[in-house]
């Protein structure tokens, strides 16, 4: 039996129920979000559609910031160090700090 948390778009989905950080949530935190949000800007533009983008890319900004506050709740400093690691929506690379030295 599969662990789906807290919604079927999660990005937790195992069979024991630990974070998934395979594949394509090694690349970004949140593909249904990404996903979500090219599908919506890849249309013709004019100004009601325009406002539109910008409103529901709005709620998937405030989907996502919900779910990482859960995911963090659910695996604390485990999901702390994948969200150092990993980018939140568009694969970009970050400089990695290496905190060992002080």
């Amino acid at each position: 039996m599969r662990c789906v948390t807290y919604s079927l778009l999660s990005s937790v989905l195992t069979n024991d129920c630990s974070l998934d950080t395979r594949g394509v949530l090694s690349i970004i935190r949140h593909p249904w979000y990404t996903g979500g949000m090219l599908i919506v800007w890849a249309r013709p533009l004019d100004l009601s559609a325009i406002l539109t983008n910008l409103v529901v890319t709005g709620y998937f900004v405030v989907g996502a910031i919900l779910e990482e506050r859960k995911l963090k709740a659910q695996f604390g400093e485990q999901y702390v160090a994948y969200q150092q690691c990993v980018p939140m929506f568009f694969p970009i690379r970050r400089k990695r700090v290496d905190r060992s030295e002080n």
